[in-house]
């Protein structure tokens, strides 16, 4: 489950019209769309928060899956996240691949994007996992060249996810927390600076969530696998 707290309107270049209502989520709560839950979706009427979408089931050109996201939209507003982006990479992003996310920001006008801190690919593999990165001056310089190039492609900035830390590296010479601070603080991720939220085993919750509200770098907050009662 999603939650948002920020206005954020689609950047839209002047003249032109949008294919589908602006629907604003500050505010919402929201849920991951399955293609199995489209008719349920489908007989509710009134509003119902957002529903996320990841980016590379929705890269072929038509079929049942845009249709099924066609009617969705049509009623909803939609955040679309990437996981194949590999923002944290070392090598320069896929062409081919931002292109493609760039088609379907123009194609589905989605109220938020994102990706996430992670590197996802080496050479021309792409690896089935969001892999975390050492938190160096080296790859903070790295990660603020992709997230620009991104963002200058699709014309709208992006939020950023913090990835789940799994394993820490001995040259990483700042906290996560610093790191993303870093990326929220300049200009690195537009208007709409913010980091979702990932529950990392290998940190402080309390004392990163006390350095990210009071930096006001929070836009949206991520919960997977979460147990309620403990919530």
């Amino acid at each position: 489950m999603n939650a948002h707290n920020r206005a954020v309107a689609p950047v839209v270049k002047a003249g032109a019209e949008l294919r589908f209502p602006f629907y604003p989520v500050c505010g919402l709560a929201g849920t991951s769309f399955k293609p199995e839950h489209l008719p349920a979706i489908l007989s509710e009427t009134g509003p119902q928060g957002f529903f996320e979408i990841h980016a590379e089931n929705y890269m072929g050109a038509g079929g049942p899956p845009h249709h099924a996201l066609e009617l969705v939209r049509r009623d909803h507003p939609i955040s679309l996240q990437g996981v194949c982006m590999s923002l944290g990479g070392p090598q320069p992003l896929n062409k081919d691949h931002l292109r493609r996310f760039r088609e379907l920001v123009n194609r589905y006008e989605p109220a938020l994007v994102s990706e996430h801190l992670a590197w996802s690919t080496h050479e021309n593999t792409f690896l089935n996992d969001l892999l975390p990165l050492p938190y160096t001056s080296t790859t903070l310089a790295q990660v603020c060249d992709h997230i620009d190039e991104m963002q200058t492609t699709i014309g709208r900035p992006i939020l950023l996810e913090n990835p789940s830390t799994y394993v820490l590296f001995a040259e990483s010479c700042m906290s996560e927390a610093a790191f993303l601070l870093c990326l929220a603080e300049g200009d690195t991720l537009g208007a709409a600076a913010a980091a979702a939220l990932y529950v990392n085993p290998a940190f402080d919750l309390a004392d990163m969530v006390a350095q990210m509200v009071e930096a006001g770098a929070f836009a949206e907050i991520y919960m997977e696998n979460c147990d309620v009662e403990n919530a």
